[in-house]
């Protein structure tokens, strides 16, 4: 006979008499902070709330004060100053007892005369540096308005060293300022030095002109003080300036 398999006896669950009861909550809510009633509520502007949408980047916020261009223009200013006064300033026996008014006045008075003297030099290169085979002497005498007695006799004796050669190739030169720049002033307004571009057109005989483009350092001299016409009292190139 085949054999029967053990009963099993099963229990029903017991039903609790009970209330039922849930199961704790894994996360538990932070407890309410407290509120100071005294606090005053903090409104934010516009209605908008301190923080950012997650995902949106942070407003950047947005640069007060004067734009860059008007501070490079400030330091560009500053800078000229600075270099007018170390201009004034530097030449020998500038710095003295004077009070600031008086100081100052020297500076206003030495800066106009520098600009006369620029001026001036601007005007004299032309007739100084431009010569003709054909009429030396009278390029000269055309000059001399322009220069010191002491410089003029210089630049006599240096046409007289090359006056063969300039008439033996028949040469011709012109000359134009392109630029002129106020190097130094004296405080009392009666000597500068003025850096000058110039443009020289150079022809011999028949063959085509040639451009040559240099610069000039002109010392300039007010004969007569204050009110006297400005001179050249010297000059060098690049050439042969030390």
């Amino acid at each position: 006979m085949p054999r029967r398999s053990p009963l099993t006896t099963r229990t029903a669950p017991r039903r609790s008499t009970s209330p039922s009861r849930l199961p704790p909550s894994t996360t538990t809510a932070p407890p309410d902070e407290p509120v100071d009633p005294d606090q005053e509520p903090v409104d934010h502007p516009d209605g908008e709330p301190d923080h950012q949408p997650d995902g949106e980047p942070a407003e950047r916020p947005r640069r007060s004060g004067p734009p860059r261009w008007a501070l490079a223009a400030a330091a560009v200013v500053a800078v000229v100053a600075l270099v007018l006064l170390v201009v004034v300033w530097s030449w020998p026996g500038s710095r003295g007892a004077d009070s600031p008014a008086d100081q100052e006045e020297q500076a206003v008075a030495a800066e106009a005369a520098g600009q006369q003297a620029e001026d001036a030099a601007a005007a004299a290169v032309p007739e100084v540096f431009s010569y003709d085979y054909r009429t030396l002497d009278e390029d000269l005498e055309r000059a001399r308005p322009h220069l010191t007695d002491g410089f003029a006799e210089q630049r006599s004796a240096l046409l007289d060293d090359i006056r063969e050669q300039v008439e033996a190739e028949q040469v011709v030169v012109t000359a134009a300022v392109s630029g002129t720049g106020l190097t130094r002033v004296a405080p009392a307004g009666d000597r500068a030095e003025v850096l000058v571009y110039l443009e020289q057109d150079s022809q011999k005989g028949d063959a085509a002109a040639r451009t040559l483009r240099m610069w000039a350092n002109l010392t300039m001299v007010r004969e007569d003080g204050e009110g006297g016409e400005w001179l050249i009292d010297a000059a060098c190139t690049e050439r042969d300036c030390g």
